[in-house]
């Protein structure tokens, strides 16, 4: 389930400020010393997972693909971990890394069975479409 308002912790919104203006490094610091002190959250684990792909390195992407998996281990229902996991599969280069690629269709299951229709649902959905010539989620 989706995290709500009341469940965000403030570490949240001090890590995710930085990542939105591009301090990547800050917002990936920020996140880690809050899952230290506070514990695991789905947020921060989206938090550092978005900071890493934005840097567009290999050696980010497999750190992004790092906190993602260790915050679905913690949180296996969380939409937004689901769905940027997925993303970041999706924009992996399928002849370099076709592993991750081939996650997709595992990933995109569980989003359409939490919440069809959902926001991150369809944000994966339109990303798959140019990338497979699909208009809708595979399985």
């Amino acid at each position: 389930m989706q995290a709500t308002d009341q469940d965000v912790p403030p570490a949240y919104a001090t890590a995710q400020a930085p990542l939105l203006v591009g301090r990547l490094a800050q917002a990936r610091n920020t996140a880690t010393e809050a899952l230290k002190t506070d514990g695991p959250s789905a947020q921060l684990f989206l938090v550092l997972g978005q900071a890493h792909p934005a840097e567009d390195d290999d050696d980010h992407d497999d750190r992004a693909e790092a906190a993602y998996l260790e915050g679905l281990r913690e949180f296996p229902d969380d939409l937004g971990l689901l769905a940027a996991y997925a993303e970041l599969c999706l924009r992996s280069d399928h002849l370099d890394r076709p592993a991750k690629f081939r996650r997709v269709p595992g990933l995109t299951g569980p989003l359409r069975e939490l919440e069809p229709g959902s926001t991150a649902a369809l944000r994966v959905e339109q990303i798959l479409a140019p990338a497979h010539g699909q208009a809708a989620l595979p399985g």
